[in-house]
């Protein structure tokens, strides 16, 4: 039983990953003129910061999100082993404890908010809108650059 619960909690845990993107070198295909060089380094160093700043706060939202969703696993499998146990004796805590680990990575899951700028852009998504903000023709799709 506890290989079952080892299993799920690492099922839970990973698909809260997110993957790792070097935004330090990202620069999206867009249309500089000679003689804006200067200026569009600037701001492409500018926004490349603004990415990796609301990389850095979005690993920081994401972790306090994973240990919320780890704490509902662990009270939601102590919950549903005591209720198994108090209804049908000891196979019922242990298939108590997994339903209950489950009803509480789900009610974690639930909280996260996919709405937020960063979920829907990634950070060289951002560099892109805040490039075209600048006034930048930005030519390749969000987020994929190439330039």
């Amino acid at each position: 039983m506890k290989k079952i619960i080892s299993l799920f909690t690492a099922i839970s845990l990973t698909s809260c990953a997110t993957a790792s993107f070097d935004i330090s070198s990202y620069s999206p295909v867009m249309d500089v003129r000679e003689g804006e060089y200067e200026v569009h380094s600037r701001d492409l160093k500018e926004c490349r910061y603004l990415g990796m700043k609301a990389r850095d706060q979005y690993k920081k939202q994401r972790e306090k999100e994973k240990n919320k969703a780890l704490g509902n696993a662990v009270v939601g499998a102590l919950l549903g082993a005591t209720l198994g146990a108090v209804i049908d004796g000891g196979d019922g805590a242990a298939d108590g404890a997994v339903i209950g680990g489950a009803i509480g990575v789900a009610s974690g899951a639930e909280q996260v908010d996919f709405t937020r700028r960063f979920v829907k852009l990634g950070p060289a998504g951002i560099v892109d809108e805040c490039m075209s903000e600048r006034g930048w023709s930005v030519l390749s799709s969000k987020g994929m650059g190439g330039g």
